[in-house]
């Protein structure tokens, strides 16, 4: 009877963790696939956003506006580009390629030095630029 008894407790175990399984799979899935939409339209209504604003800028030869837009632009990318490198299921060649574009970052910044009015975005910037250069 104690037999019949774990057997089933077994088998009512198993197809739980089989069922929550599946439903994990097809909740993450549609998690993902929602995230992706998510991300995938906030970049597109930014980009139309931000280069419609850069565009009418320089064809309103506002060229130091445009310019400074692009800037600002790039301290947060090189910032967001560099955060990335702690995320642990990237390769290590997508680490080189990261740290290669952040390293290109670096050579246009001492061509072409850019100052902005935010400290604190400013030292993040150069932080990075010291860290991929050890």
């Amino acid at each position: 009877m104690n037999l019949k008894k774990i057997l089933i407790y077994l088998t009512v175990l198993t197809v739980g963790i089989v069922l929550g399984c599946v439903a994990s799979f097809f909740i993450t899935g549609e998690i993902g696939r929602q995230f992706v939409k998510y991300h995938s339209l906030n970049n597109s209504m930014y980009n139309v956003s931000n280069n419609t604003r850069i565009l009418s800028f320089i064809r309103g030869s506002k060229i130091e506006n445009a310019l400074d837009k692009l800037e600002n632009d790039l301290d947060m990318a090189i910032i967001e580009l560099y955060s990335s490198l702690t995320r642990k299921d990237l390769s290590q060649d997508e680490r080189n390629k990261i740290v290669n574009k952040l390293l290109y970052a670096k050579k246009y910044r001492s061509e072409y030095p850019h100052k902005i009015n935010d400290v604190e975005i400013q030292k993040m910037v150069n932080d990075v630029f010291k860290e991929i250069s050890n």
